[in-house]
């Protein structure tokens, strides 16, 4: 199975990094550090077992649900030469096509399968196999349901049976629906399929509080704009944590009175419980075997009105009648809920403080200096400290560390024009 989210380590890790430690350091609050991107990559072959079955709003936790979508296995297709079709054992087709014995491979203009992503995206890509003279497609709508949410891709047609993958890709601000269809569709002779999709979400993942310090552990903590659960563990993850591990009583007091009011506004709270693995197993993000639980009554419950399983974990706000209890959500970003990011710092590093001694002398702006040292006075062997200095007319000063713990002589000498 591979339902893999990842962040752009060297735009996302290294240039955040760099922020909140400098933040640490001086004591600052981030109102609003933004993140590039997270990507999500999703394979199907969570499909195993369920082909010919609608995907629906299984991947909603994800940030994405489908319409008109199956899961598509390569006996489905092509029962002959089937690894010209799919990449794994599960591909993505449609549930309605253009031909009646197999629609699952002839997705057609006017019924595309179609993909609508909660928040808006900003690229999206798939492979496609065996285009042939039908053709393949993916067209771009804004969040909206306006056409023109980024710049539509063609492939095909005669791209030649048992060729490919081909990738489609489409970019534009916004995106909040993609369609895949057939745009030469003239028979039911080149039948297509897709894998393999990837998308990233719009830069809306931001910290808007942090870094603050719980006295009790030393840990840090994070609050992200609001985003699905997924979206959140991941940039929690490229700031060096996870979303937070509840141990105690007093801990979950303290993100409570921290986070659930921050900025004066109600929150709900992702933290890092879930059970999206396994039904009915609830884990920490970070591996932690706390068993600490501040359910509300009654959960969780796994209720499935909102058509996807409740697997995550979030804190209900001050003003709700459950304040600060638990409740398990289905993890999408309708939810409304922004992330808490609990970080573990690592050892400290030894830090030492020592003493320097400057050397200071009067300087005239025609000349030029070289300040040397010896460790006797009547040495012969002087050494440079440093580069020459350029006359300045004022006094001119250079330091020296004690760290070697040996005594040393200076003398500041005149250098030939």
């Amino acid at each position: 199975m591979k339902r893999t989210l990842h962040s752009k380590e060297n735009t996302m890790k290294t240039r955040l990094a760099s922020r909140l430690a400098f933040a640490a350091l001086v004591g600052l609050t981030l109102v609003s550090t933004r993140l590039d991107a997270v990507e999500v990559n999703i394979d199907f072959e969570d499909g195993a077992g369920r082909e010919g079955q609608p995907i629906g709003a299984f991947y909603a936790p994800y940030g994405v649900t489908f319409s008109n979508a199956v899961w598509l296995t390569a006996a489905m297709i092509n029962t002959t030469t089937p690894d010209h079709w799919i990449s794994g054992s599960v591909a993505l087709g449609a549930q309605h096509g253009c031909d009646v014995n197999r629609p699952w491979i002839f997705p057609g203009v006017t019924n595309p399968i179609v993909l609508w992503f909660d928040p808006p995206v900003f690229l999206v890509s798939l492979e496609v196999y065996d285009v042939g003279t039908n053709g393949a497609r993916i067209r771009a709508f804004s969040a909206d349901g306006a056409a023109g949410g980024g710049t539509d891709t063609v492939v095909g047609p005669d791209a030649g049976p048992g060729n490919g993958p081909y990738t489609l890709s489409v970019a534009g601000t916004g995106i909040g629906r993609v369609e895949l269809n057939q745009p030469f569709y003239a028979g039911n002779t080149d039948g297509i399929s897709f894998d393999n999709l990837s998308f990233h979400t719009s830069s809306d993942s931001i910290v808007i509080g942090g870094p603050v310090t719980n006295p009790a552990s030393g840990h840090v903590y994070y609050l992200l704009q609001t985003n699905s659960w997924h979206a959140c563990e991941q940039v929690a993850i490229g700031l060096g944590g996870h979303l937070a591990t509840v141990n105690d009583e007093a801990e979950q007091n303290w993100i409570f009175s921290t986070f659930g009011s921050f900025g004066g506004v109600p929150r709900y709270l992702w933290i890092g419980l879930s059970d999206y693995q396994v039904e009915g197993t609830f884990v920490w993000a970070d591996g932690d075997a706390s068993t600490y639980r501040h359910w509300n009554d009654g959960e969780p419950n796994n209720h499935t009105s909102d058509t996807s399983n409740q697997d995550f974990t979030l804190i209900y706000p001050p003003n709700n009648s459950r304040a600060g209890r638990w409740n398990d959500a289905s993890g999408r970003a309708a939810n409304n809920a922004c992330g808490v990011v609990e970080v573990v710092p690592g050892p400290a590093s030894q830090i030492a403080i020592r003493q320097a001694v400057e050397i200071s002398w009067t300087t005239q702006t025609t000349n030029r200096y070289q300040v040397q040292w010896a460790s006797q006075v009547n040495s012969n062997a002087w050494f440079n400290l440093g580069a020459p200095v350029q006359g300045t007319g004022a006094n001119g000063g250079v330091f020296d560390t004690t760290r070697e713990g040996s005594q040393r002589y200076y003398r500041v000498i005149t250098l030939p024009q």
